[in-house]
């Protein structure tokens, strides 16, 4: 229809424009346009967002810790320094590389009186050795609060946890996270089943984060769930957190990553057979704080969602650790599950925005039009105009849809 319309002489702009339009455009007008939507399409790329994907071999992993008077900074990229595996099951989400920056108290202090709800909170409420987040048990806005096992991410989504029990949010900025313990890093860090877990990572309010072991390797649980006494059994309170100053860590509270895990050098599965976990170790990971801001601190912790100390507040250490130093890349855990349409490469992906995706279409057009009027020999009249009041013809560009996930 285009080029019927060039060879008649009304124009390929007459072919596309909307019934509002009374006139032909002249040639200075498309040329003018034309310009206009070139100038658009060659904005400077700081204008066009990027977004970079972590290598899947672990090789762009980056972590460092540096502390000051009340906090303590952690610096990594979202990328875990093991093997991982992206898009599982109904998750379509790939890891994201981007610097980050996750500040938690130095010296914690520990007020259950100010103790935050984390079961409708998602994001980041700690992070790892390994460069990976640790999430609340929360399934995301679908699911709701979690108030049971049935309603937490690994019930809903453990069929999409990769080898090393984790899986990405969004393909948009860096959410690769743990709702599970983090098996890869564990195998790094020597877990055995007859000793207490490493420490693993750092909770958003300064408190140590460690695997699912406790003292003598039990396997730790709530004491709702065992119906053990809070600080006489070994059990945990319903924050996953243990008050005891016998471990030896410094601290006088910490908390543990609930659930079962997988240690290999070889061959993993993906995903991972302990996904969905036993309701046995319901929350697996944080579902409250018991921490709170230090009333001196200057500044803000990463995770605005903490309260400040109350009177009630006590010291949640007796020492405290210094700072953590980068791992090894870890190209022992897993390394016989080599999937070949997982991208090792990481890379990155263009994301134009809209005034761009417009302006090249915009430009597209008009060269057109200016080829057709060439073509047609110019235009020889006008079109009497139309009425304005005859409706128009709208359309909608199609909106790109990101699948969340937990």
């Amino acid at each position: 229809p285009a080029l019927a319309h060039c060879r008649d002489g009304r124009g390929f702009w007459f072919a596309l424009r909307t019934r509002r339009h009374a006139q032909e455009p002249t040639m200075p007008r498309l040329a003018s346009v034309a310009v206009v939507a070139a100038i658009a399409a060659l904005m400077p790329t700081a204008l066009v967002g990027a977004t970079d994907y972590c290598a899947t071999d672990g090789s762009d992993y980056e972590y460092s810790e540096t502390l000051n008077t009340y906090w303590r900074k952690i610096t990594y990229n979202g990328c875990p320094n093991h093997r991982h595996t992206n898009a599982i099951g109904d998750n379509p989400n790939k890891a994201v590389k981007s610097s980050m920056t996750f500040r938690v108290p130095r010296y914690p202090m520990y007020d259950e009186d100010q103790q935050v709800d984390l079961s409708s909170q998602g994001g980041a409420i700690g992070v790892t050795r390994a460069g990976t987040q640790i999430y609340s048990p929360y399934g995301g806005p679908t699911y709701g609060t979690v108030t049971k096992y049935s309603k937490s991410a690994p019930y809903i989504e453990g069929d999409t946890f990769d080898e090393c029990g984790a899986h990405s949010s969004t393909s948009s900025s860096v959410s690769y996270h743990h709702h599970i313990p983090p098996s890869c890093l564990l195998q790094q860090l020597n877990q055995t089943d007859s000793a207490h877990s490493p420490q693993v990572g750092w909770a958003a309010d300064g408190f140590p984060v460690y695997g699912p072991r406790g003292p003598n390797g039990v396997m730790m649980q709530t004491c709702t769930e065992t119906g053990g006494t809070y600080g006489t059994d070994v059990c945990t309170d319903d924050c996953t957190g243990y008050w005891s100053t016998l471990i030896g860590d410094g601290y006088n509270y910490r908390y543990y990553i609930l659930g079962t895990y997988q240690i290999s050098t070889g061959d993993c599965d993906a995903p991972i057979s302990d996904g969905e976990q036993s309701s046995a170790y319901y929350p697996f990971t944080n579902v409250c704080m018991n921490g709170c801001v230090p009333t001196d601190a200057t500044g803000s912790p990463s995770l605005s969602a903490l309260n400040d100390c109350s009177g009630s507040a006590v010291d949640g250490y007796t020492s405290v650790t210094g700072e953590l130093s980068a791992l090894d890349q870890n190209t022992e855990a897993c390394s016989g599950n080599i999937d070949e349409d997982n991208d090792d490469s990481g890379g990155t992906g263009i994301a134009l925005p809209m005034p761009v995706v417009m302006g090249i279409v915009m430009a597209g057009i008009m060269v057109g039009g200016a080829v057709c009027y060439r073509v047609s020999g110019g235009t020889k009249s006008r079109t009497p105009p139309i009425d304005k009041h005859a409706p128009s013809i709208n359309s909608q560009p199609e909106v790109g849809v990101t699948v969340e996930m937990a």
